[in-house]
């Protein structure tokens, strides 16, 4: 789930990133704020979590059943969904300017730029990552 919401964030900003320094001082916003977000939404599983002795598990217990099914729909939403369409419409963009979206220079230079930003791109979502995994 943190992953989930720490590479949606990185996949928004990635197209408003020019220095990779920003990306350290951006984290240091964005990784706390998904903690807080994932702590947010374990809230209510956590409040209704009960131990079975007959079973010797850990249960949720709603207290009406429409509740369980908001929690479940919650979760699907905003984890799959919403950062699913987020992280395909931006990665989008990235690809039809690095591959379709023509300069008016000629094709090797275009080549070589392609190649470039490719590069950059990878260094600046490895040290995201390492950020991350850091964390």
């Amino acid at each position: 789930m943190f992953l989930t919401v720490s590479f949606t964030f990185i996949c928004t900003y990635r197209l408003f990133l020019a220095n990779i320094w920003f990306i350290f001082r951006r984290c240091q916003v964005i990784i706390p704020c998904c903690w807080i977000f994932a702590w947010t939404l374990n809230i209510p599983l956590i409040m209704v979590t009960n131990f079975d002795k007959a079973t010797g598990d850990c249960k949720w217990m709603w207290p009406e059943q429409w509740m369980g099914a908001a929690n479940e729909t919650t979760w699907l939403v905003g984890l799959a969904f919403i950062p699913l369409m987020v992280m395909t419409g931006l990665y989008s963009r990235v690809v039809h300017m690095l591959w379709f979206k023509r300069s008016n220079g000629n094709e090797l230079a275009n080549r070589q730029r392609v190649r470039a930003k490719e590069k950059y791109i990878n260094h600046e979502l490895k040290a995201a990552g390492a950020l991350i995994v850091g964390v």
